[in-house]
């Protein structure tokens, strides 16, 4: 329906929502797609939850590529949606290699080259973000 991508489409403007619950909704490829779009264009969500949908490998593939742009994002919860193809899963960790903010990505990957790609970025993010929280103490 046209309301629920209206919903995608709001974020892309919206400067105040911090954080999205959107689970158990059956959102589909369609809404996630037209949500990653509104992605690119947001400067304040920093926690995502779109747990327990039904959003396949386009709409997955599409939200973790618009964190090459998005710069506040911090958290992303995806698992319990559709499978993801084993082809998709190994482009993953190609989109997360420019992120330096997520450091909490929740997804339900098969491969175990991708989930340990996964992981190894969001432990460097994690310590970067760990190094600037404390310059940003030592300066004040």
């Amino acid at each position: 329906p046209v309301e629920i991508l209206k919903t995608a489409e709001s974020f892309a403007t919206n400067g105040h929502v911090k954080k999205v619950k959107m689970s158990g909704l059956r959102l589909d490829d369609h809404w996630a797609i037209t949500f990653a779009k509104s992605l690119n264009t947001n400067a304040a969500i920093e926690q995502i939850d779109l747990e327990s949908n039904s959003i396949g490998s386009p709409g997955m593939l599409a939200i973790i590529t618009s964190l090459t742009t998005n710069k506040t994002i911090t958290e992303l919860l995806l698992r319990q949606n559709k499978s993801i193809e084993s082809a998709d899963e190994e482009k993953i960790p190609g989109p997360l290699s420019e992120n330096e903010t997520i450091v909490k990505l929740s997804i339900d990957v098969r491969s175990v080259g991708a989930k340990s790609s996964i992981d190894k970025k969001l432990r460097q993010n994690q310590e970067l973000r760990r190094k600037r929280r404390l310059q940003s103490q030592s300066r004040h």
